[in-house]
């Protein structure tokens, strides 16, 4: 699967279409992500509040110990919920979403 991409300000390139995990039930999310990696999905959209998170991270860490994909073909979005922007709670959770996803 080809798709268009955004080149970010950073240099980074987002694919324009991605997977949304949004409303995706956590016992679902595992075989979804896994389903859509394989077809070429490369752009994953999470957040915690979801409650699927780590099945994200399931589905990620078999994708790239199988060689289906690198880190470096994914763009994998999360998000915080603003009582976390706080400075005492930013690191924290950022460092809980890096590790239910399994990436860094």
């Amino acid at each position: 699967m080809s798709t268009a991409k955004f080149t970010l300000h950073s240099g980074a390139c987002m694919p324009a279409i991605g997977l949304g995990t949004w409303k995706v039930p956590a016992e679902l999310t595992q075989t979804t992500v896994a389903s859509a990696l394989r077809v070429g999905y490369r752009h994953l959209d999470c957040a915690p509040v979801y409650g699927n998170q780590a099945q994200v991270g399931a589905a990620l860490t078999a994708a790239l110990s199988t060689g289906m994909c690198t880190r470096d073909e994914l763009f994998i979005a999360s998000k915080l919920m603003t009582y976390q922007l706080a400075p005492d709670a930013f690191a924290d959770a950022v460092k809980q979403s890096l590790w239910e996803l399994g990436v860094t």
